[in-house]
């Protein structure tokens, strides 16, 4: 019998041709009076409003303004955190066809002053102070090493100086779906950041075959928690909500507490967030005071999570739950799982891909497509992949060969039904005696040990066997500390023996980044100091 191959050719689909602002238009004139965004304020007295006529009024008096500051064109950036005026921007360079770099507000001045480089922005507009980040003062120290920056504006003052119906002489242009929208820079864990550049044709088509698998009710409120600099943020939420011509709340940062209150006083009918998140909500003083009956789905990106809290986040939230695998290069989204679809699904896979996508995987040793449930490189190709990194021809060259397919470097398999499972990252994999290990096979069995909330397997440099295996665990709340021998004997049972860690450490938390990701390459650097310095105290 013949090898069913894993590979998914790609589910029909039916692209539009729309660009972001066309977009935006045609919601508006559908239903101009509707709220659109929402400032995510804890008093409700002063959470700032704004209807889908307004947005798109002040949207257009942004675009012209640009226009008339840069009539060559060129790319501007953006280095702030949430904000209603963010989502300005966003829309008046979509209008104006200018891409907007987008920058995370997190970074550093040298971190910033390089993408502001490799990006050739000509103009940037900066927020207020991000979680103690200076970022006006950090501009005020790079700017002059950057001579192609022509234009600097706190992005306040530039919001509150915009006229509505301001310049009528001035014409919006016509701007193609394949035009450049944003460029989105990669984390760099491995190396400089990458510029990955959206067209219009693909953050709108995305973010509607997001929207069309989430089901939410027309017009229902969204709440945007996630980071807006972020493909989760400023395209799949920000245009989903348009295509499902509601409101979209803006929180500045995470703040579980007041994701709470906004569930129930402004109805919320969906958020997605990472586990982290799910579980500090889970965990909050507030959690049992609030009514969240408004919840209808929630989704969850970043990593999977286990089937016993699957059900607990369900069963918790009144709202079901839905598992999502993304790339900045795929425009933020790639699989996803579908209403009704079993725990097993949600907790052990991501999903299946979304129309007009394509995937296969490859073995990492030959580059073959592997066969179902065998492990190996995920390839994706089809709706919304980049066509390129800006300015990065070699690195575009590595990432998307001859035929079209982006080698994602995350390791997964395909199963005969279409779900997709991911089980690490390639450069995570561990290599012990020349075997393959993959972290997510060790991790997948410590979370269901009673004691133990979240894990982190990796690769520790061995002389002798090449990589020996390291995990990090973090415990439940309360929970009694399980020995280390009963950890050993509990993997035994469910997993290999060469996949047992021999190196162990217990922690309060894990390193995360902007997103709440946790940060696997810091975690597994400061384990690898610890053990130098501390030896024999890393068990």
């Amino acid at each position: 019998m013949e090898m069913q191959r894993a590979h998914r050719v790609a589910d029909p689909d039916d692209p539009v041709r729309v660009t972001i602002g066309e977009l935006l238009r045609g919601t508006a004139a559908r239903i101009p009076t509707r709220t659109a965004l929402i400032e995510g304020a804890s008093d409700p007295k002063t959470r700032r409003r704004v209807s889908y006529s307004q947005l798109l009024t002040v949207a257009e008096a942004g675009a012209r303004d640009l226009l008339i500051r840069f009539p060559m064109g060129g790319n501007i950036a953006i280095w702030a955190s949430n904000s209603i005026d963010w989502i300005v921007l966003e829309f008046s360079a979509a209008l104006a066809g200018l891409p907007l770099v987008m920058i995370n507000p997190s970074l550093t001045g040298h971190e910033a002053e390089y993408i502001l480089r490799q990006s050739k922005t000509i103009a940037l507009f900066v927020g207020e102070d991000y979680r103690n980040n200076p970022l006006v003062r950090r501009v005020e120290a790079i700017k002059h090493s950057l001579p192609a920056l022509d234009f600097v504006s706190k992005l306040s003052t530039w919001c509150n100086a915009l006229r509505p119906g301001g310049h009528p002489d001035i014409a919006l242009p016509s701007v193609r779906p394949e035009a450049v929208a944003a460029i989105q820079y990669t984390s760099g864990t491995t190396g400089k950041p990458k510029g990955a550049v959206q067209t219009h044709f693909a953050a709108t088509n995305v973010s509607l075959a997001v929207t069309r698998r989430l089901e939410t009710e027309k017009g229902s409120t969204w709440l945007l928690p996630m980071p807006l600099y972020s493909v989760g943020g400023s395209i799949y939420k920000v245009l989903g909500s348009v295509w499902n011509e509601g409101a979209l709340i803006v929180l500045p940062e995470v703040d579980e507490g007041l994701m709470l209150q906004l569930i129930e006083e402004e109805n919320v009918a969906f958020f997605s967030a990472v586990p982290t998140v799910y579980l500090r909500i889970l965990d909050h003083a507030d959690f049992g005071k609030r009514r969240l009956q408004s919840l209808d789905v929630l989704v969850c990106g970043g990593s999977t999570v286990p089937e016993e809290l699957v059900q607990k986040i369900e069963r918790s939230f009144g709202a079901e739950y839905m598992m999502m695998f993304g790339l900045t290069e795929m425009c933020g989204a790639v699989c996803q799982t579908v209403r009704g679809d079993t725990s097993f699904h949600k907790a052990r896979t991501v999903g299946k891909p979304l129309p007009g996508i394509e995937m296969k995987i490859v073995s990492v040793e030959t580059g073959e497509i592997t066969g179902v449930d065998e492990h190996g490189e995920i390839c994706v190709r089809g709706a919304g992949r980049i066509n390129e990194y800006f300015d990065m021809a070699e690195a575009t060259a590595l990432a998307i060969d001859k035929d079209g397919w982006l080698h994602t470097g995350d390791i997964g398999t395909l199963a005969a039904d279409g779900y997709c499972t991911i089980t690490g990252r390639l450069k995570d994999m561990i290599r012990r005696g020349g075997i393959n290990i993959y972290p997510r096979e060790i991790e997948d069995v410590l979370v269901t040990h009673t004691a133990i909330a979240e894990a982190v397997a990796f690769g520790i440099p061995d002389d002798h066997w090449g990589e020996q295996v390291a995990v990090s665990v973090r415990l439940r709340r309360s929970a009694a500390a399980p020995s280390i021998a009963e950890l050993e004997t509990f993997l035994r049972e469910h997993i290999a023996r060469h996949k047992v860690p021999k190196l162990w450490e217990f922690v309060e938390q894990f390193p995360v980044n902007a997103m709440g990701k946790i940060q696997k390459n810091i975690l597994r650097e400061e384990f690898v100091a610890r053990q130098s310095k501390e030896g024999s105290n890393v068990h």
